[in-house]
């Protein structure tokens, strides 16, 4: 199994009846992974700020949770770019329930990130001590069980690597790809020989995607694209798992999307999402995010260009890296669908 991108599926028994989760979900699962993970990691006060440790550049809580530009001081990439924040290399779905029990993902990039999967495993199983989310209706967190672990890649192969029973089975690291695109290469491979003439973007969570200074409802392809290679760019650069674009390819992928790819329908739906801050007392609003399927007609020319096949590895990755602000929490996650019908 490809070291490069692993999916994980954590499905768990909570060990009393709560009360139902309120709100995007997805923001405690990833609050929970990172506490259990720092919990395991930090020697310090958990109260010090990252930046200020004088182990931040070595420390692999940082490396997952809190990377700046500061994580990595010699990074190639353009100053502009790392200022609007590196990449982080995971992302987790929200939490679904039924009953008592759960099951929630956590996604995971990178061979730097995936080589110390036992200590992601461990803080996997933690987030059950630390619960999810704050019930105050009976004064206490919501803890589960963890049963079973198991870790897929993008082509639906699947290990179970723990279970309640028999623990966790530490396997031999898979084969390396180097690149996060190049995982996409079967795939392309397929749409490539059908050059179909719809491209269907089905988003299942909210995104919030800002656009030429603006929050955009109906994104333009070039939108997705351009972010995602910026995504895919600081990845590559600080997590070793890829070749970075450079400015001009990063502009050409855009001009080529934007000239061959156009919206042609959309419907969708305004999402407000808040968070309540227990330590503050008070709801945060996270702002205007929007929910919806996006259909982009493709333009005959653009299966002339070598460079489509980047623009969909692209949009294929980005269904793991999710589009726009708070992508890590599970925010920005679609479905990325084809019109079978040749151009």
């Amino acid at each position: 199994m490809s070291v490069t991108l692993k999916i994980y599926s954590i499905k768990g028994s909570f060990i009393r009846n709560y009360f139902p989760f309120k709100g995007f979900t997805g923001f405690t699962v990833r609050g929970a992974f990172g506490l259990s993970l720092r919990r395991i990691i930090c020697e310090e006060d958990l109260e010090k700020n990252c930046l200020s440790c004088p182990r931040y550049r070595e420390c692999f809580y940082a490396w997952v949770f809190e990377a700046t530009p500061d994580i990595k001081p010699d990074a190639r990439l353009a100053a502009k770019g790392a200022k609007q924040g590196v990449t982080k290399p995971y992302t987790v779905t929200p939490v679904k329930v039924r009953s008592r029990m759960l099951e929630f993902k956590i996604t995971l990039f990178s061979e730097k990130i995936l080589s110390k999967e036992p200590l992601m495993v461990m803080a996997m199983l933690l987030m059950g001590s630390e619960g999810l989310g704050y019930d105050l209706t009976i004064g206490e967190r919501r803890k589960f069980t963890v049963n079973s672990i198991t870790a897929k890649n993008i082509y639906g192969e699947e290990k179970t690597i723990f279970d309640k029973y028999g623990g966790y089975r530490i396997e031999k690291p898979g084969r390396s790809s180097g690149s996060l695109l190049e995982l996409f290469e079967r795939r392309i491979e397929a749409i490539w020989a059908l050059k179909p003439r719809k491209i269907i973007v089905n988003f299942k969570t909210p995104f919030r995607l800002v656009f030429e200074g603006k929050n955009v409802s109906e994104p333009p392809p070039q939108a997705l694209v351009i972010h995602l290679a910026r995504k895919y760019s600081l990845l590559a650069e600080y997590y070793g798992c890829g070749t970075p674009f450079t400015p001009r390819q990063a502009k050409r992928l855009k001009e080529i999307t934007k000239r061959y790819m156009k919206i042609m329908y959309s419907r969708y739906k305004l999402v407000k999402l808040d968070k309540f801050s227990l330590e503050k007392g008070e709801k945060k609003s996270y702002g205007i995010f929007f929910k919806g399927t996006y259909i982009y007609k493709v333009d005959g020319g653009f299966w002339n260009h070598d460079d489509s096949k980047t623009i969909l590895k692209l949009l294929l990755l980005g269904q793991y890296l999710n589009i726009g602000k708070w992508s890590t929490a599970g925010c920005g996650k679609y479905d990325f669908l084809i019109e079978a019908t040749p151009a």
